[in-house]
């Protein structure tokens, strides 16, 4: 014999580091330049004598295990291995259900934080038992969440509040056009403060937008949620340009803003004036910036 090696456990064989590890230890003992001079040591001094023989507690277990049903199991070594794989998947399978635990409560905790919010701000109501009475109560949608279930967009929250208390009524077209803009815009790279639109009403609207948006960020603070961000009106002048009937180099005029990006822009613009369509007070001039918007070359993408 030239030397000894301790190998790990069989189930353990599994582990992709635990093979590395063992290769590298068996490489430096056949170079003879093992890394932990204390083992060499011990290595090179005299062994002490096995007292395994005389063991009467080792003895007991060998016996035990001798007496086992699945000591004379030929294939005891598979079996083995299979069990270490078992409880590896199992332990994989417990952290997955852990993750999942988590996860499920995470957006439980969410999904009651936003019904708190919806019920503060009027678009849910709560109905049935009174919480005295320690019963669950349902939640039914208000003539407010009715019209909130008909928008879809990142700042939904935020149109519905702005059409609450008004804030786009009495707009033109192109100024509708012009404010919806601010509402599906998000500025990527130009920090440069947005141009002036020369329409009142439209500055009007936005200043009303921005202080709603500020109050809802307030309460979706309060309730844990992430804020909805504020109107961006970094192009709505371009827009309100384009809307009012300009050709697609003057609404442009004296910005870098690519036609294809403000095409893509204005395919945003009028998904959400069609939203808008089934409003009340803001239906027929939403579908006066729809046909406002879906021209000359926007059309012509579009309809590709």
């Amino acid at each position: 014999m030239i030397d000894t090696l301790r190998l790990p456990r069989q189930d353990s064989l599994g582990s992709g580091k635990v093979r590395k590890d063992t290769a590298t230890a068996l490489r430096q003992r056949l170079a003879g330049q093992d890394d932990d001079a204390r083992q060499e040591v011990r290595r090179r001094a005299g062994r002490t004598p096995s007292t395994a023989a005389t063991d009467e507690q080792l003895l007991a277990l060998r016996e035990r295990m001798d007496a086992h049903p699945c000591s004379d199991c030929p294939d005891l070594e598979s079996h083995l291995r299979w069990v270490g794989r078992w409880r590896k998947s199992r332990a994989e399978l417990e952290g997955v259900h852990r993750r999942i635990r988590g996860r499920t409560s995470s957006l439980a905790r969410q999904f009651d934080r936003l019904t708190d919010l919806l019920v503060e701000l009027g678009y849910l109501e709560r109905t049935g038992p009174t919480e005295q009475e320690g019963l669950e109560q349902e939640l039914r949608p208000t003539a407010s969440g009715l019209r909130l279930r008909r928008l879809f967009s990142d700042r939904d929250l935020l149109i519905a509040e702005c059409l609450e208390h008004g804030a786009w009524a009495g707009l033109t077209p192109a100024g509708l056009a012009a404010v919806v803009s601010a509402a599906v815009h998000e500025t990527r790279r130009d920090d440069r403060a947005p141009e002036m639109i020369p329409e009142p009403a439209v500055g009007v609207a936005l200043e009303a937008s921005t202080r709603i948006a500020a109050r809802l960020q307030s309460a979706e603070t309060r309730h844990g949620i992430t804020p909805t961000s504020s109107p961006d009106p970094a192009i709505a002048a371009i827009v309100h340009r384009w809307a009012q009937g300009m050709h697609l180099a003057a609404a442009l005029e004296g910005n870098d803003l690519p036609p294809g990006d403000f095409v893509r822009h204005c395919r945003q613009v009028i998904d959400l004036l069609d939203q808008l369509t089934a409003d009340e007070e803001l239906g027929r001039v939403a579908r006066e910036a729809i046909r406002a918007v879906r021209r000359g070359l926007v059309a012509q993408e579009i309809d590709r």
